[in-house]
């Protein structure tokens, strides 16, 4: 199941498929938000309305009633601007005044006034008179702003009363002390100022002198202790009014409730289908592979692509603010800033795909500029640091540099124009001249890596001592293992020549011989005189023919490598006396002196099997090529910590040529190939060798011919 639910997210179709919905639900659910913006914009209603019951006019009373208490509270605090101009509610303390009152809703007045910043240097009576006028007119500000908000369409109100008690003496005094009357205010008529009027309304506050308030609503959220105990306040609103209102409520809250559930729909359906991209996101379809597939748009940098997304975002922000500002009031601005907010989200949205793909192929870090900025400056360092005296060259010389150059400064300032300028074109010859002189070692430089390039690998490079002199140094070096490289590949390229010629003349010769006789047969019969003859050359020529094809098939195994190779502890000295006692009839016939010195015992690491056989090849090979009646020497004995072995003749043929050819294959000593041998024995001796972990070696001195076998001492770990 899991692995079907990974094939299917990871399918392009569904991949595409999850983007375009996740853009599109973001696409609405911006769209909603901004109609729910446009609502609380254009209506002035809290979107707290889509949580209450309009039914009981809680929502208008709440959201109302305190506004208009507040207010109305202002006006029977201050009575009249006559009281406030009187400087009854002011008064100092230290050299501040405080001004008292209640706090308004739709003002923000502080109940200190800071004037201390005001006063000048000497505190002097005018000072204090032209803040207390200040303060004065502040509190009469407040009192008309009161007074306005109190003539609202559909509110009715009726005020009257005097100052509250209070422990400031100065607040506590009585009217009549300021040649004060009580005031009222109210806008409705006079006989319907009592409190049974204002109770019928359907939103009601009312506060009788030193009683507790009656309200339409229990829950008033009311602060009625700031009134003052002796003053009445009937506050209320039309039923017309809150009727109009409360068709206002419902639009907005409809409004709300709306796009609240499209939002929450759209920010679901969102959610998922980014589950379903991210799980799919960089994953190959229907494969186990888990390496992570990588687009073009993945390629640049994590950090630089985030930047080319902030610089996006800024572009659409700053073409669509002139756009809303225009058409601000068309109902398309919705439909155009969920756009903009869409783009700058698809872009986003993108940087989020790549940064997750990213992750999941475990190299965040390292794809950040940042990062690959920071590891090649390391790796810089890291180079001054390993070429620590080109460094230290380079650094002094911008020291001094700099030291001089600082001098020649001062000097010039200090009005000496003429040592500066001396000085100047000495500095200005000397670093001339140094960079001619390097200018022209890299051009020396350059000629011979282009003349080696086209092939010249005899070149010398002459560009001096120092680093380029390394470099050079270093280029004559590859320049002559190309030279090297060059001339093994043609001594292959003859070699492979001279192998095709060979086993075609080797596999030929019997094979012509064979077809021959057959013929010869066939033509004069089996009762022919000379039939015993023939056979007898057909059944050699056949024997030699298998046995060459034997030795070919083994010399491919040896060469390469698909042997079976079973290394164990072998004494090499016995071996050696069986495959001599095997070849004793070989020996007698082949009229050779043969010396032999070995130990009675000798121990290697080798395969019984492998080593019989170079054995018996390294001797049959001087059975075939020794001089008739020379002496052949055979030695072994150890040496450090290899065993060697010796085999020493003088060949009947004149030797010439690289001794490390006749290992190759149908390589042999006599090129007129007038023997029986095929040139593969030595090829055979040197690739079994080599699986023992040893070495051959064949050495020719004229006409001496030794052969060389290195095999590891049994001690040898």
């Amino acid at each position: 199941m899991v692995t079907k639910w990974k094939c299917w997210t990871a399918h392009p179709a569904a991949k595409i498929i999850s983007f375009l919905l996740i853009v599109m639900f973001f696409f609405l659910a911006m769209n909603s938000l901004v109609s729910f913006a446009r609502i609380r914009y254009e209506s002035d209603i809290s979107p707290t309305v889509a949580f209450y019951d309009k039914s009981g006019n809680q929502y208008f009373y709440e959201h109302n009633m305190p506004l208009m208490y507040d207010t109305a509270s202002q006006i029977v605090y201050y009575q009249s601007e006559a009281a406030i101009s009187s400087g009854k509610f002011l008064k100092w303390i230290d050299d501040e005044i405080v001004s008292y009152g209640t706090h308004l809703c739709f003002v923000t007045p502080d109940t200190i006034f800071p004037y201390r910043s005001l006063l000048p240097r000497e505190d002097t009576p005018l000072a204090r008179e032209n803040m207390e006028r200040e303060a004065i007119l502040q509190q009469i500000i407040w009192f008309r702003t009161a007074l306005d908000n109190l003539n609202t369409d559909g509110f009715i109100y009726y005020l009257s009363g005097g100052v509250s008690e209070n422990e400031d003496s100065t607040i506590n005094e009585s009217e009549t002390d300021f040649g004060l009357e009580s005031v009222s205010y109210s806008n409705v008529d006079f006989v319907d100022q009592n409190r049974d009027f204002f109770r019928f309304q359907p939103l009601y506050f009312l506060k009788d002198p030193y009683k507790q308030p009656t309200t339409s609503h229990s829950n008033s959220a009311i602060r009625h202790e700031s009134t003052p105990a002796n003053a009445t306040v009937f506050l209320a609103y039309t039923t017309d009014f809150i009727a109009s209102q409360n068709n206002l409520y419902t639009e907005a809250r409809n409004g709300y409730i709306q796009e609240l559930l499209t939002m929450a729909i759209s920010a679901i359906l969102m959610l998922i289908f980014l589950f379903v991209l991210l799980f799919g996101t960089g994953r190959h379809f229907n494969s186990d592979n888990n390496e992570i597939q990588l687009l073009t748009i993945d390629r640049p940098y994590l950090d630089i692509s985030l930047v080319v997304v902030l610089i996006w975002t800024l572009i659409v922000v700053s073409v669509t603010e002139p756009i809303i500002q225009t058409i601000w009031d068309s109902p398309a601005v919705t439909w155009i800033l969920a756009l903009s907010a869409s783009l700058v989200f698809t872009s986003i949205l993108l940087w989020f795909m790549s940064l997750i793909k990213r992750i999941k192929a475990g190299r965040f870090w390292r794809h950040t500029f940042l990062f690959a900025a920071s590891h090649r400056i390391f790796l810089f360092c890291k180079s001054l640091w390993s070429g620590l005296i080109l460094t230290a060259k380079v650094a002094l010389i911008s020291f001094v540099s700099f030291v001089l150059l600082l001098y020649m400064g001062i000097t010039i300032s200090q009005g000496h124009v003429a040592p500066g300028i001396l000085l100047i074109l000495l500095i200005t010859a000397a670093v001339t001249y140094l960079l001619l002189r390097y200018a022209n070692r890299l051009h020396r430089l350059d000629q011979a890596a282009r003349k080696i390039s086209q092939g010249d690998y005899d070149i010398r490079i002459d560009v001096g001592n120092g680093e380029l002199g390394n470099i050079a140094a270093s280029i004559s070096d590859i320049s002559t293992g190309l030279s090297t490289a060059v001339e093994q590949r043609l001594k292959s390229e003859r070699l492979k020549t001279e192998l095709i010629t060979n086993v075609s003349h080797d596999i030929r010769t019997p094979l012509t011989s064979i077809i021959t006789y057959a013929d010869l047969l066939n033509r004069e019969g089996l009762t022919s005189e000379k039939a015993s003859e023939y056979l007898d050359i057909l059944t050699q020529k056949s024997q030699r023919l298998k046995t060459l094809t034997e030795e070919l098939f083994e010399a491919a195994k040896a060469t390469s490598g698909n042997i079976e190779v079973n290394i164990t502890e072998l004494d090499l000295a016995s071996l050696i006396k069986q495959v001599l006692g095997e070849l004793d009839q070989a020996i007698a016939t082949s009229g050779l002196d043969l010396r032999v010195k070995l130990p009675d015992h000798l121990l290697v690491k080798a395969d019984g099997k492998l080593m019989w056989r170079v054995m018996e090849n390294l001797l049959s090979n001087v059975f075939k090529y020794a001089l008739s009646g020379s002496r052949v020497y055979l030695n072994a004995e150890r040496e450090d910590l290899f065993v060697r072995v010796d085999i020493k003749n003088i060949s009947s043929a004149e030797l010439s040529g690289d001794p490390s050819e006749l290992t190759e294959r149908f390589k042999r000593g006599d090129e007129s190939r007038s023997n029986s041998g095929s040139g593969l024995g030595l090829s055979i001796v040197q690739s079994f060798v080599a699986a023992q972990n040893g070495r051959f070696i064949i050495t020719i001195d004229g006409d001496l011919f030794k052969a060389t076998v290195y095999l590891p001492d049994s001690s040898t770990p």
